[in-house]
């Protein structure tokens, strides 16, 4: 049987007309919870908007968490032969991609002090004391911040040994900067286990990614694809620098950098004319 319980109360749901209920998961995106009730279209939500709730299935023994978030959406349905509501609930990512991502930066006050204030204008991939920054130590401190705001999330396990290069951002939200970090480490994917208490977000590679296996005939519905359309042609790492004659450029390639689908991303190192010129350490 399944429930959904809202703060101490659990609610059965064939016991409210509930039936239909679908869980989406999905990598680095907001994954959903849906279900419907038999009601009045024009009635009081059971579960109202913003209401934090969890999807259990109950066997007998211990219940097992399906899916914790919170509703997004209680639409109400009507047509001259029935009445429902639908309910939709989406995860802490749902949350990622709302909230702006600040720093803690010196922020000059008028009369020229200087105090600390949470800023949107970040510099990635490097602590507060200068240290270079993985991804991984980037996506838990994104993961950290997140928490620390409210979101019902904690840090879990981050693979993601690449160190990217410095990379300032203005009024990114915190599922950006996670899914911007990443890019340097194409192979891992963030997830949210819902089985933990609160969810738990975790950076896995694919080649650490347990294999399963499913019986075909036990499937309501299977597809499986390649896809050929996440290959790109080639890449342009572009550095943009300024010296004593100006803004200069310098460019790294691989692959067709003139073939449609080429992935771009531009590095800005910018600093005061003079020596010592810009350094940027890619690993």
């Amino acid at each position: 049987l399944y429930y959904i319980k809202a703060g101490a109360t659990e609610t059965e749901l064939p016991s409210v007309n509930g039936s239909g209920l679908r869980v989406n998961r999905k990598v680095g995106a907001v994954s959903t919870a849906s279900w419907e009730c038999c009601s009045p279209c024009d009635s009081t939500p059971l579960w109202p908007f913003g209401t934090a709730v969890t999807v259990l299935r109950r066997t007998g023994g211990t219940p097992e968490i399906l899916f914790q978030g919170k509703i997004v959406a209680a639409r109400g349905n009507g047509s001259p032969q029935s009445e429902t509501v639908t309910y939709t609930a989406a995860d802490a990512w749902w949350d990622l991609e709302r909230e702006i991502y600040c720093q803690t930066r010196k922020i000059a006050e008028t009369g020229g002090t200087l105090a600390d204030a949470l800023y949107a204008r970040c510099l990635l991939c490097q602590a507060d004391d200068g240290t270079r920054l993985t991804a991984a130590a980037m996506c838990e401190a994104l993961t950290d911040y997140a928490a620390s705001l409210g979101i019902a999330l904690q840090s879990g396990t981050f693979d993601a040994p690449v160190t990217p290069p410095w990379d300032e951002i203005i009024d990114k939200t915190i599922a950006e900067v996670m899914l911007r970090t990443l890019l340097w480490q194409p192979d891992a994917l963030p997830w949210i286990d819902h089985a933990t208490v609160p969810p738990t977000l975790n950076v896995t590679r694919r080649g650490s990614m347990t294999a399963a296996d499913a019986a075909l005939t036990s499937l309501a519905q299977c597809s499986v694809r390649s896809f050929p359309e996440l290959v790109i042609s080639g890449c342009v790492v572009t550095f943009e620098f300024s010296n004593a004659r100006g803004r200069t450029v310098a460019e790294q390639t691989a692959g067709d950098p003139d073939a449609l689908g080429c992935a771009r991303m531009t590095i800005p190192l910018e600093h005061e004319s003079g020596q010592p010129g810009p350094s940027q350490e890619i690993k």
